[in-house]
């Protein structure tokens, strides 16, 4: 709190009247974050709808990279933070899914799409110490990071969704 105090040029003391301590802060900021998702409750296809959310995932946390942690950090409970999910778990009932399946479906993308995008704002950096035996990762590493990340990041949603496809058939 000091420190965001001193960034805006007020006494962190000050802060607490609009917040009532750190963890709200983080809080509202998860919450402003979630927000910046955008509402899906059309008729959408349930296929498409989870390469929306992973889509909007993704640009998220291109977007804030250093802050889009708080929403896998947090507990989400205001309507910014649920509408999303509500969106995507709606889609997968109408779409079939049993209500396990479509928690399964839901956290599965919920858990693919910020990953990757976190990883891929760092590179897919890795980086092998001399000293270790590890001569597939040593070779590869350059081309670990250097492969498209687009084409990469929809392969994965299309192999997720061909995936819950056929289990659900």
């Amino acid at each position: 709190m000091r420190r965001l105090g001193s960034e805006l040029g007020v006494e962190a003391m000050s802060l607490y009247r609009h917040v009532a301590d750190r963890a709200a802060l983080l809080d509202a900021l998860a919450a402003h974050l979630a927000a910046e998702i955008e509402p899906h409750r059309g008729e959408e296809d349930w296929a498409d709808a989870l390469r929306t959310f992973a889509g909007e995932l993704r640009s998220l946390a291109r977007r804030h990279p250093a802050a889009f942690a708080l929403l896998g950090t947090r507990v989400l409970g205001t309507p910014s933070e649920l509408r999303p999910i509500e969106d995507v778990l709606a889609c997968l009932r109408r779409g079939g899914f049993t209500p396990a399946r479509a928690i399964f479906a839901y956290r599965l993308l919920a858990s693919y799409a910020p990953r990757y995008a976190l990883s891929e704002i760092a590179g897919f950096a890795i980086e092998a110490p001399p000293d270790v035996p590890l001569p597939t990762v040593r070779s590869l590493s350059r081309r670990l990071a250097s492969e498209p990340t687009e084409a990469n990041f929809r392969a994965g949603i299309e192999t997720i969704i061909a995936g819950l496809r056929a289990e659900r058939e």
